[in-house]
């Protein structure tokens, strides 16, 4: 009976112990996952390469999604049975951040609702295209809420390589009053390789250099207060 007994408490221990590794090598995974989705997170956010594709990473939704899978993951990793310590201190660190970046993006919004009227992209055009197919120029017309009392267009340069495909930085940005259109962009042309010429309704013409790899612009337009209504900067 006694030997019938002991051998149970093996079996039971041995199952236990089972167990505990199991939930273990199981919140181990969660932690790489975490680890790793993180990060890729972050580099998809900052966006160093301008890749279109990633560009809905930015959006504040997507932010408040992403952070909140995040801090549920961490929880999750450590209810699962990541050694004690470690899980604690994962999960606290993964909560407290998705806290902050979701604070963060809360604060600005709220800081600058009432200085600034909430912008919304509108439409999305393609106005310009390189010879050899590869850019491409598009506009996009970003409209206020009811206290914004003008609109505005924006121009970058595309690249057309599918998902790797990128996008600029301005090269024109101009605002129109909602009683005055102003100065806007007639035409669009590439004149080679590098170069992309603007004209513009008053019949002056714009040339932008840029580079083919790093779509490095070299000058951007915008409307101003200086004499002619549109000034031409260094893009630096």
């Amino acid at each position: 009976m006694a030997r019938v007994s002991l051998s149970l408490m093996g079996r039971l221990s041995l199952a236990v112990l089972h167990e505990r590794r199991g939930r273990r090598r199981a919140g181990y995974a969660l932690a790489a996952v975490l680890v790793i989705g993180w990060t890729a997170v972050q580099a998809m956010w900052v966006n160093p390469f301008r890749l279109l594709v990633l560009e809905p990473v930015s959006d504040e939704t997507v932010v408040f999604v992403i952070y909140g899978v995040a801090a549920g993951l961490a929880v999750a990793t450590m209810l699962v049975g990541l050694r004690r310590r470690l899980g604690i201190a994962l999960a606290a660190v993964t909560v407290a951040l998705s806290m902050l970046v979701a604070g963060v993006v809360v604060l600005n919004r709220h800081l600058y609702a009432d200085d600034e009227p909430g912008f919304r992209q509108v439409s999305e055009e393609v106005v310009g295209r390189s010879p050899d197919g590869r850019f491409e120029v598009v506009t996009t017309s970003q409209r206020g809420d009811e206290d914004a009392d003008f609109w505005f267009e924006e121009y970058h340069v595309e690249s057309r390589a599918g998902l790797w495909s990128r996008r600029s930085d301005f090269i024109a940005v101009l605002d129109h009053p909602l009683d005055n259109p102003g100065l806007r962009v007639d035409e669009v042309r590439f004149t080679g390789d590098r170069a992309i010429q603007l004209r513009t309704s008053d019949g002056r013409q714009w040339t932008v250099a840029f580079d083919p790899d790093s779509l490095r612009v070299s000058h951007w337009l915008r409307s101003c207060d200086e004499p002619g209504g549109l000034c031409w900067l260094p893009l630096t």
